[in-house]
């Protein structure tokens, strides 16, 4: 399995010039910013629901989104 964080994917767009960071940075920022939940309520939301599945795919985004 490959595993890319979402810096590593930044970094990659930064080396391969402007013209990708200005058409590609902007959804991947939405893509890092959505990884997570927006408020305290959607947060108890989301521990109700799902299966080890769910949550495994969920934790693995996460730890994308934070460079792990």
């Amino acid at each position: 399995m490959t595993r890319a964080s979402f810096t590593d994917i930044i970094q990659v767009a930064v080396f391969s010039g402007l013209s990708v960071v200005k058409v590609h940075l902007p959804r991947m920022l939405l893509l890092w910013r959505n990884a997570f939940p927006r408020s305290a309520k959607e947060l108890e939301s989301e521990k109700a629901r799902g299966d080890a599945f769910t949550w495994q795919v969920t934790l693995e985004g996460r730890a994308g989104a934070l460079g792990g």
